[in-house]
């Protein structure tokens, strides 16, 4: 089992969607999983969310980048609902 194999499974077992990583200003889901290529250290387990219902997120610190109109964030429910 690879490494990428075991931080899936975990992530799938837990219910979250990808990483985030506020730090360095990313986040990724599952099906794409690290497309950076690499995985930091402090990437953290994250939901994903349309960023228009998570809006109050990068106002507390734990927004994380992601495409398009949605954001990997560490709150399981969307700040903004």
């Amino acid at each position: 089992m690879t490494v990428d194999e075991i931080i899936i499974d975990y992530l799938e077992k837990n219910g979250f969607d990808g990483l985030g990583n506020g730090e360095h200003d990313c986040g990724c889901e599952i099906a794409d999983f690290h497309p950076c290529g690499e995985i930091k250290g402090d990437c953290i387990p994250a939901y994903k969310h349309e960023r228009s219902k998570c809006e109050n997120c990068h106002g507390c610190g734990v927004d994380f980048r992601n495409v398009g109109d949605f954001v990997f964030c560490a709150h399981k429910t969307p700040i903004g609902e």
